[in-house]
This record gives C-alpha cells, structure tokens and sequence, in this order.
C-alpha cells in the first residue's frame, strides 16, 4: 500500500471512529455543526429565519436515537445552551465560561439569547432549561438571568422563559413545567437586573434598567454622561458588554442630529484636561473620570475615540501613565470590541499605528512612547496582568508585521514596525519565572518561528542590526523552550504537522545558517522530507566558501562538530599563504557587517582564532588578539577600496575589539611588556586604518567612520599618556599621519 493511500485509509477511518463514538457530546457535535454555522451567519438574524432549512434539520436530528444516557433532544439542548452560554459576559465583562479555544470550529459558533429562546420553546425545551438553570452557580443565574431582562422585549417567548429564574419554578427530577397560577408578568416586576430578587436594586442595576427603558438620543447621552464616580467600576463594563449596548449604539449612531464631529471635539477635549500640564496627579480620581468621560465616545464612535487615545498616550508620553492607568483600572474599556469575534478596539488601533507610523510620530522620543505603551498593553511582569489578551496581539500585530510582505518597507532603524512586533513578542513569552511560550504554542508556533527567521534573513540583506538582534534572540529563546515544553509534553499531531511544513518552508526559502535560531525544536520534529540545516560545499577546494561559511556558522550558534569538520575541509585544501589570507578578508567583508555584536564575540573568539591556528599560527591568547586586530584593520582597508558602504559596520566591530583588547591590557601596562606591546600594536593599527581612510575616495559614511577611529585612537592615547616614552613613540606615529588628515591634528593636540 502507498503511503499516499494509507494517509488517506487513516483519516478515513479516524473520522468514522469519530462520527461513531458512544460520546453523545462528540456525536451530536458533528451532526449539528451546519445548522450552527447556519445559526451563527449574520444573515439569520431577520423575521422568519425559523423557516429556514435550520428547523427541518434540527427535526431531523431529534429523530436519531442516541448511544448514551440522553436523548437527542437533551444532547441537542445541551449544545445550544453551552453555544449559547459561550458569549455572555457577567457585570465585569469577565466570559462566564472557559474561554473556548479560539481556533477550534466551536469557537466561531454563537448564538443570540431571542433565538436560542425560540429554539428552546419551538422543540419544546424548557424542562431541560429548568434543569440547567436549577444546577447552575449563583453567579451563572445572574449572568442569564440579567441577559433575559435585557432581552425579554424582544418576545414574548423569551419573557415566559424568565420564569426558569424563579427559586420555585422548579422542582428537582420533576420535568413539569410551571403551573398556570404563577403570573409571569408579575414575576418580572420583581426582578433586578442582576442578582437575588429578593435584594433591593443597586444603584449600577437601577441605572442599567433605567438606561434599557430610554428610547430618547439627548436622554441616554445625559446618562452616559453623568455616571456617578463610585459607580463607575461597577456601570461602564455592563453598558459596554450587555447585549443591549449594540442597539443604544445604533439608536445614537442612526440618530438624525448625531454629528460625529462633535463626538470628536468632545475626545479631544478630554484628553487635553489629561495632558495639559506634565505634571498632572495620576490617582483613581483623574482615572474614574477620565473612564466616565470616555464611555460616550466610546459608545458612538469607537473607531476614532481608540485611534486618539491611542496617540495621545504616544505623543504625549508623560501622561501616558494616566491614560494607561485607566485601561488597567476599568479593563472593560480596553476589551470592548465590535463583536464577539472581532478584536478590541484598543488592540486594532494599535495595529494600525504600529502598521503606518505617523511623520508627527516618526522620532525616538515616539518610538520609546511606542514600547513604553505596548510594553504595560502586553506585559505581564512585576505582577501586571495584560490589559490586551496576548493570544490576539500575536494574531493581529506580531504575525502580520512577520510576514514578507511587510518586510519591503524602508529600514528606518528601531522605528520600523518590526521592531515593535518583536517588542511585543518579547513583552507576551517574558514572565517572572523565565520564558514561556505557551501562547505561542496555543496559537501558530510554526508561523511565530518562520517569521522569525525571514526578519533575520531580511536583516542580513538590509544590515538592520537591531531587528537582527531581537529577531534572533527570540527565535533562539522560543524554539529552545518550545523543545523544553515538547519533550515534557508531545505536541499535538496538528503542532508537528505545522511545524514540518515550516521547516520545508525554511530549507526552500531560508539560508542555512540562520535556520540554526530554531534547529533545536525542529529537529524533534523534522519528518523525511526535509533535512538539517548544514553549510554547503559546492567545491572541497573552494577556501573562500569554506571560510565564509565558518564565520556564518561562529556567527549563528557555536556548533564545535559543525566547525571541526569544516576546518578538516579547509585544511585538506590545496592553497598558497596569500590565497589564503585574501580568501580569509573577503569573508570578513561579506559576514561582518550583517553581524550584531553578540555574533561579532563568538566570531572573534572562536571562527578567527580557529582560522589563523590552520596555518600554524599556534600562540597564546594575547599575541591571538593583535592577530585577529590586524585580520580586521587590512578587512577596512580592503572594504574601503572595493565595498565603501560596508566600511562603517566593520569599523564599529574593529574598534569594539581594540576597546576591549586595551582595556584588558590597560590592567599590567606598568608591568608587563606584553601588555605595553599589545597597546602599541593596536594604536599602530587604528593608525593605519585612518591613513588609509583619508587617501581612499569620500564616500557617504566616511566622516562617521573617521569619526568612529578618532574616538578609538584618542581611547588608547589615555593609556599610552602615562608613560613619557610611550608617548614620545605615539606623537612620532601621530606625525607620520597625511598633514591634510583632520584627526591628525586632533591627535596631536591630546598628545600636547
């Protein structure tokens, strides 16, 4: 049989083992699934939709006999009351059930309490909603009970059902319905919009009641306008929540003297109360008021309210605290959304901000606004709890600014969107106890880690060092703690199946090297068709593809075995001396200026020094430094005649490194001539670099890297100052510089 076939047979089979098993739940799951699809569309929210094909499909299906305990039509309630109970939110806007698995088929199933009503009534239902009603916590029934109050006028059929409320409307084992002498109507005059009927209405549960009464535009905006204060927490998550708060909003919208406009000038004047002066107190007072007077705009015109909030928390970033501080202390503002299946307001006016940056806001006094904002959204460190739900910041923010489309976009250094998507990332698996990457687990693993390593790949082509940076320490991060967690807990046949089409993804599209970021998960899961990551040799011979790819290797991950047999290859190589060291600078010219200076270390400690032994230069660690020094001084000198504009990133590594080899030097100066000749060879070599800097053509970086030498030179000059003679040695350096050389000059007058 053919594997082709026996993949097929298999899911064949798992799907009819599916279909037939003795689980009621699974069973009637899979049966109903259209006709939830069905009662989910939006189209199915006019008159007459119980004559649609719904009714006679559902018939149908209570006709089946069952395997279980149940009935059809129990097994058939229970998934319509558990659909049904998936969208209801109590008085915090906190869901009253477990949040369902938000890319599983039940999670994008919902249905509305007037047609779960009539569903109810029409299969003749309601003993079993007595049932349910009679078995759940207090605070369930308060959640559906508010839920029919706020509904009951929709029909009649839905006002009856109130009475499954009502503590003697049911009798436990008992399947009879009320007796006629209990009067509906009168049953609703006693109940409160939330809570035991028996209790005396609350001031948040009078004002909900008076507001779902209202049916006059000026009336419910003078409402919304004077919250009391000590009613706030209590107020905004019901109006912004209940089910009622669509239709307000559309009587307010529809409403012929609504003015959007005003609506506008409104927000903008409460937001210039916050930020009109820098040092405005930030207490619950300012905050509670700031959240009542945000509740009217964000009821009518929320699009525009979270846009201004949004860059008003940016551009004015000293009281961005306050605004902040809001969102934490009334989170139902942050989490208020179109529909249930949409994302916060609050979450896609960031995406949007984040996605085309303002010129106003194009500054790095913005950008830290902008990572100061998404790290108190997204962060849940020193006991903060997200305001913005993590697993819908990866699907609407990270992972859009990941893929390669968005990647065109010109590098304008930390403030182009992908560093504020790896922000956000770093924000979301960064907790107290180290990283996590559930969520990343939970929701697209294999997109999370592929778009990891096209940033770093597109890096590597544009030399964006920052976002290299951050790219490649989360992708190092999440795929080892994904392995972590997989070798605790085997992933799901789903997570594997992803996981091995990214990595035949990355073998396609991705260099070797930097797929190394996430080879420690993959190769857990790598199925046969695809292999390791492993540098290529296309010619045994070849000494500059040999040594290119050592540095790639020393600059992705250190990998001994890896780099032992690619030095067994070089070494085995036919080559004279010369051929040899140009192969040696033209590898450095085409690896070091996409290098970050975590890379450059384990470059200049490992791939160098393994480079220079191969042709017998076995020496201690000191005299290995001024080696590699020179290795990197004649790499400049070589750029600056063929690559001008890769001159800059070299510098930066080659000053580094003469940094760190005098500072280590500095200590036994006195003492220790290794030392003092250590320091002279790395002024000596600085020298030389400017030389050849100033007699070579200007290019665009050229001050800026003469710049960059100066400050090296001038560095070195302090140590060499302290001895007379060693001083007299660099002045006599110094003049050998070109008279028309500014930092001749320079020079001498520090030496002076």
């Amino acid at each position: 049989m053919s594997a082709s076939v026996y993949e097929s047979t298999t899911t064949a089979v798992s799907a009819l083992r599916t279909l037939s098993h003795d689980d009621d739940v699974v069973l009637m799951e899979s049966l109903m699934s259209p006709v939830l699809d069905a009662l989910s569309s939006p189209e199915l929210r006019g008159e007459g939709w119980l004559d649609t094909a719904v009714v006679p499909r559902l018939h149908q299906l209570l006709q089946r006999p069952m395997r279980g305990g149940k009935s059809s039509d129990e097994s058939a309630f229970d998934l319509l009351f558990r659909v049904w109970r998936s969208g209801l939110t109590d008085a915090e806007g906190k869901p009253l059930d477990k949040p369902i698995e938000p890319f599983s088929r039940r999670a994008k199933w919902s249905l509305s309490t007037s047609a779960f009503a009539q569903l109810v009534d029409h299969f003749k239902m309601r003993k079993f909603l007595h049932e349910r009603v009679f078995k759940a916590s207090q605070r369930a029934k308060d959640v559906m009970e508010r839920e029919f109050v706020s509904c009951r006028a929709s029909g009649k059929v839905t006002e009856e059902l109130m009475v499954a409320f009502s503590e003697s409307a049911y009798v436990p084992r008992s399947h009879e319905v009320l007796p006629p002498s209990i009067e509906v109507s009168d049953r609703l005059k006693e109940l409160p919009v939330s809570g035991p009927s028996k209790q005396e209405l609350s001031q948040p549960q009078r004002f909900l009641r008076e507001l779902l009464v209202c049916t006059e535009y000026a009336e419910v905006e003078k409402m919304l306008k004077s919250i009391p204060k000590e009613d706030v927490l209590a107020t905004i998550p019901v109006v912004l929540h209940s089910k009622e708060f669509a239709s307000i909003k559309t009587m307010i919208v529809s409403h012929e003297d609504f003015d959007s406009s005003v609506v506008e000038r409104d927000m903008i004047a409460t937001l210039n109360r916050v930020t009109s002066s820098a040092n405005a107190n930030v207490s619950c007072r300012t905050m509670f008021k700031l959240a009542s007077d945000l509740l009217w705009p964000v009821l009518v015109a929320p699009e525009s309210t979270y846009d201004r909030l949004i860059h008003t928390a940016i551009a004015h970033s000293s009281q961005a605290s306050i605004i902040i501080g809001t969102l934490r202390l009334v989170q139902s503002i942050g989490k208020a959304r179109r529909s249930q299946h949409s994302a916060p307001y609050l979450l896609t006016a960031l995406a949007d901000l984040i996605r085309t940056i303002p010129n106003n806001l194009n500054s790095a006094k913005a950008s830290d606004a902008i990572d100061y904002v998404c790290d108190e959204l997204f962060s849940n460190l020193a006991g903060k709890v997200p305001i913005l739900d993590p697993r819908e910041g990866l699907l609407f923010i990270v992972l859009p600014r990941l893929t390669l489309a968005y990647l065109d976009e010109p590098v304008s250094g930390q403030r182009h969107g992908v560093h504020f998507a790896l922000n956000i990332l770093k924000h979301i698996i960064t907790t107290e106890k180290g990283i996590d990457v559930s969520c990343v687990e939970q929701t697209f693993p294999e997109g999370v880690l592929l778009g990891l390593v096209r940033v770093i790949q597109w890096c590597h082509s544009r030399r964006a060092l920052m976002i290299q940076s951050m790219a490649t320490t989360l992708a190092r991060e999440i795929s080892k703690a994904l392995a972590k967690s997989f070798a605790k807990n085997p992933p799901s046949a789903e997570i594997v199946s992803g996981l091995r089409f990214a990595d035949e993804l990355a073998e396609s599209h991705i260099n070797w090297d930097v797929r190394l970021a996430i080879e420690p998960v993959m190769r857990l899961v790598r199925g046969s068709t695809s292999s390791p990551p492993s540098p290529p040799i296309r010619n045994p011979n070849d000494v500059f593809e040999i040594a290119t790819n050592i540095l790639k290797l020393c600059r992705a991950v250190s990998s001994d075995e890896m780099l032992v047999d690619l030095l067994e290859t070089l070494q085995s190589c036919q080559n004279s001396l010369d051929e040899f060291q140009q192969s040696t600078l033209v590898a450095c010219t085409l690896v070091l200026p996409c290098t970050t200076v975590a890379e450059f270390e384990r470059i200049s400690c490992i791939a160098l020094p393994a480079l220079l032994r191969l042709k017998g230069n076995d020496v201690d660690e000191v005299r290995m430094s001024c080696m590699v020094l020179d290795v990197l001084s004649h790499s400049i000198i070589f750029t600056v005649r063929e690559c001008p504009q890769r001159v800059f990133a070299i510098s930066r590594h080659f000053t580094n490194f003469a940094s760190k080899v005098v500072s280590e030097a500095k200590q036994t100066f006195d003492t220790d001539e290794r030392s003092r000749s250590v320091v002279r060879t790395v002024f000596a070599s600085i020298l030389k670099v400017l030389s050849a800097l100033h007699r070579s053509s200007k290019f665009t970086e050229s001050q800026s890297c003469e710049v960059l030498l100066l400050s090296s030179a001038l560095f070195v000059l302090q140590v060499l100052a302290s001895s007379s003679s060693h001083k007299k040695w660099a002045l006599n350096r110094v003049q050998s510089l070109p008279r028309s050389c500014a930092s001749r000059n320079q020079l001498k007058t520090a030496l002076c």
